[in-house]
């Protein structure tokens, strides 16, 4: 476990919390996001791999790519094949 960055005293535990964020004037929440929270200050830090995947999703937003860049989606259950991405544009 790591040392807190804010207190250099308590431990940092992994848990999972909401992210919420504001995006062109419209609330983005994305719950379940995986963190960590020092059980001694409480100071919060987001997973550094989950925040780069983010800022990678709004710079495509702000780059006007307002399409998915990844998508997965199952074929339904009748349906044989693979998971296949989101249509190109």
């Amino acid at each position: 476990m790591n040392v807190c960055p804010h207190c250099h005293l308590g431990r940092l535990q992994r848990t999972a919390v909401s992210y919420v964020c504001w995006l062109d004037g419209h609330m983005m929440l994305v719950p379940r996001t995986p963190a960590y929270v020092c059980d001694v200050c409480n100071n919060l830090e987001y997973d550094p791999d989950f925040m780069v995947g983010v800022r990678y999703m709004i710079y495509q937003h702000e780059a006007g790519h307002n399409h998915p860049t990844r998508v997965l989606t199952k074929k339904p259950a009748g349906k044989a094949g693979k998971t296949t991405g989101a249509p190109s544009p």
